[in-house]
């Protein structure tokens, strides 16, 4: 028991290791695209999942809107469970309400999301290919950050036999070190 603990506690650090240098070289990256700065996003599974957690770089474009959405949200990062780690990646449309005085902000999205795995732990999650809908709501502070509550779901959409979906919480925070 002791060594899965342990193990468990290097593949988190490990992860949030990567991530965090994902997310410094990103910096660099987004000053030269139309990507905003990137959001950093940790989350933890629930429930069938349990002990699965995942680290986001999330990049909002807002050059790339559609169905009248707020912007587009790509996010990468890798995933990790007692079984290992894997990665991730998604690609979709955020919508964006303002609240009180722009200060607050509710966001609800949907995203493909491709997988590197599909097991975790001794779950299948039903395949490499999902659908991710995630609702969130958080503020801002200053001009250049901000930070919300998420609550997402995955899922395969029921495109094949096996889909016990993956639902998920996490904080995600942001903020731009080069305004």
């Amino acid at each position: 028991m002791y060594r899965k603990q342990k193990q468990a506690r290097t593949n988190h650090i490990g992860l949030a290791s990567f991530t965090t240098a994902i997310i410094l070289m990103s910096h660099t990256c987004a000053s030269a695209a139309p990507f905003a700065s990137p959001n950093t996003r940790v989350s933890t599974a629930g429930d069938k999942f349990d002990g699965v957690v995942q680290v986001a770089a999330a990049f909002e474009v807002e050059e790339w809107q559609v169905l009248g959405s707020h912007h587009m949200e790509i996010a990468l990062g890798p995933i990790s469970a007692s079984s290992g780690n894997a990665a991730f990646v998604s690609i979709g449309p955020v919508w964006r309400t303002p609240l009180v005085r722009n200060r607050f902000f509710a966001d609800i999205g949907i995203a493909p999301t491709l997988f590197s795995a599909s097991r975790y732990g001794d779950r299948d999650l039903g395949g490499r290919f999902h659908f991710t809908s995630f609702v969130s709501a958080g503020m801002r502070f200053g001009r250049s950050g901000s930070l919300s509550l998420r609550i997402q779901h995955t899922s395969n959409g029921g495109i094949r036999g096996t889909n016990p979906g993956m639902d998920m919480l996490g904080l995600e925070f942001s903020y731009n070190f080069l305004e």
